[in-house]
């Protein structure tokens, strides 16, 4: 996205969905409530950069929710 290459991160995100959805059972099972967490910042980055028109600013945004939720408990 900060390329503004929107096409490419529309495939990213979408592998970034496949694995996710694929490792559900072993991942919800180790933290449900961090699973909710995470699993509902994709999906919100997922509607941005799927939209009938996606914007740079919807899509970084959004992109930069889900790396905050990530990083929040590596620190």
């Amino acid at each position: 996205v900060s390329a503004g290459k929107l096409e490419d991160a529309k495939a990213r995100i979408a592998d970034l969905e496949h694995d996710w959805d694929a490792a559900q059972g072993r991942l919800k099972s180790i933290n449900s409530t961090k699973w909710t967490e995470l699993d509902s910042a994709i999906d919100r980055a997922l509607r941005q950069l799927r939209s009938a028109r996606p914007n740079y600013a919807g899509c970084k945004s959004s992109l930069e929710a889900l790396v905050a939720v990530i990083d929040a408990d590596s620190r």
